[in-house]
C-alpha cells in the first residue's frame, strides 16, 4: 500500500478515527527515533497488535491502526539511515493464533505458514522467527509461556480478592518511604508493593518484568482502599499505566503478555547499558499501537553513563584507568546517540513535509 492509497483511505476515516490515525504513527515514529540512541544493528520487534491489524488488509478494513503501520513502512522503506529486520518472537506467535499451542508439526507447520505469509505480503519484508524454527522449539517455548500466564492469572485473580489494607504512615525499617517532621515515614503506594510483592518463578518472562506488572496492579488497589491512610490518594490516579497493558479479560485470559516481553527487551534504558564499552548486542525496537505500552516505554527512554565504583585506598593508576574508560565509553555512546537521533528527526520531518498534502482533512463536498 502506498502513499496514494493511505491517503486515499485516511479521507474515508471519521474526524475522531483521523486523529487516531495520526496519534498512532506518532507512537510508532517515536518508538523507532528512541532506539537510535542505540547503536545497531536493529531489530523490530512486533507486537501481537501489530500483526493482527495486518489481517484488516485482507478483510478491506482500512482503519486508523493498520493505516498508521502502513505509513510508518511507508517512511522506514524511503529513510536512509538504518536497516532492521522484522523479528516474530514465541509470545506474539502465540498472541496472534488467539493463546493456542501447536499439537503437532503438521499444524506448526501451517501456523508458520501463515503468520509469515501475512506480514511478508502487507509489508513487503521479510520476517524471522526468534525460536520458532521447529516444532519442537515452538511447543517448548508455548509451554513456557502457558506455565508463565497460568502463574500470573493466579496472582491477579489474588490481587482482585485481596482489600490490601496497609498502613502507609509507619516507624522507618523495612520499606522505603519520605521523612516526616514527626519521625514516622509517610510510604508510596508502589513501595508498598515492592515491600509486600512476592516473587513467582517465571519459564519464559523475565521476572523483574513481570513484578512491574503486578506490582501496578496491587499499588492501584493499595491507593484506592478508602481504609488506608493514604495522605494524598489522588496524586497517585495516573501512575498506573501498566495495569492497563497486562490484565484478564472477560473470559479470564491474561492479556497483554507479549507486552511484557516488549517492555523487558525493548527498553532503551536497559539496552543501553547493555551495550557498554563496546558489548554487542543487537538493538530491539518494540512496534506497537498501544498507547499505554508505548507510554511506559518512554518512561524507560532515558539513558546515560556511569563510570565504575571508584574504591578508596585504590592504586591511582587503577583510577585512573577506570575514569578513563568510563570518559571514553560515555563519549562515543552519547555523540554517537545524539548524532544518529538528530537524522532521524530530519529524516522523519523530510518525509512528512513531502506527504503532508496527501494527509490533509478534505471537506465533503
Amino acid at each position: 500500500m502506498d502513499v496514494n492509497d493511505i491517503s486515499l483511505h485516511f479521507q474515508n476515516l471519521s474526524d475522531e478515527k483521523k486523529g487516531r490515525f495520526l496519534v498512532n504513527f506518532k507512537i510508532l515514529l517515536e518508538l523507532a527515533q528512541d532506539a537510535m540512541a542505540l547503536r545497531g544493528p536493529y531489530r523490530f520487534v512486533l507486537d501481537s497488535n501489530i500483526i493482527m491489524r495486518l489481517e484488516d488488509f485482507e478483510r478491506e478494513s482500512f482503519q486508523e491502526g493498520l493505516l498508521a503501520i502502513m505509513l510508518f513502512f511507508d517512511f522506514y522503506k524511503k529513510q536512509s539511515q538504518f536497516q532492521a529486520d522484522l523479528i516474530v518472537t514465541p509470545v506474539v506467535f502465540y498472541e496472534f493464533f488467539r493463546l493456542q499451542n501447536v499439537s503437532n508439526l503438521k499444524e506448526y507447520w501451517a501456523k508458520f505458514q501463515s503468520i509469515r505469509s501475512l506480514i511478508e505480503d502487507k509489508l513487503g519484508a521479510e520476517v524471522l522467527f526468534d525460536n520458532l524454527d521447529t516444532f519442537e522449539n515452538t511447543e517448548h517455548y508455548i509451554n513456557c509461556i502457558e506455565h508463565d500466564s497460568n502463574l500470573i492469572k493466579e496472582r491477579l485473580l489474588e490481587i482482585e480478592n485481596d482489600d490490601f489494607r496497609y498502613d502507609f504512615i509507619r516507624p522507618p525499617g523495612g520499606v522505603m518511604g519520605a521523612v516526616r517532621k514527626d519521625g514516622l515515614i509517610e510510604v508510596a503506594p508502589i513501595s508498598a508493593a515492592d515491600h509486600l510483592y512476592e516473587d513467582i518463578d517465571t519459564h519464559y518472562f523475565h521476572p523483574h518484568y513481570v513484578a512491574l506488572f503486578l506490582k501496578d496492579h496491587m499499588a492501584h488497589k493499595l491507593s484506592t482502599n478508602p481504609d488506608n491512610n493514604l495522605v494524598i490518594a489522588q496524586k497517585y490516579d495516573d501512575e498506573y499505566l501498566l495495569r492497563e497493558v497486562v490484565h484478564l479479560d472477560k473470559k479470564g485470559r491474561v492479556k497483554g503478555l507479549a507486552d511484557i516481553e516488549l517492555l523487558w527487551k525493548g527498553n532503551v534504558r536497559n539496552q543501553f547499558n547493555s551495550q557498554s564499552r563496546g558489548n554487542y548486542h543487537p538493538a530491539s525496537i518494540p512496534l506497537t499501537v498501544d498507547t499505554n505500552l508505548f507510554l511506559s516505554l518512554k518512561k524507560m527512554s532515558g539513558y546515560g553513563v556511569a563510570s565504575d565504583p571508584i574504591i578508596g585506598g585504590e592504586d591511582p593508576d587503577i583510577m585512573k584507568a577506570k575514569l578513563e574508560s568510563s570518559f571514553d565509553d560515555a563519549n562515543r555512546r552519547m555523540e554517537r546517540a545524539k548524532v544518529q537521533q538528530i537524522e532521524f528527526v530530519e529524516s522523519s520531518h523530510e518525509y512528512l513535509n513531502s506527504i503532508s498534502s496527501k494527509l490533509e482533512k478534505k471537506e465533503n463536498v
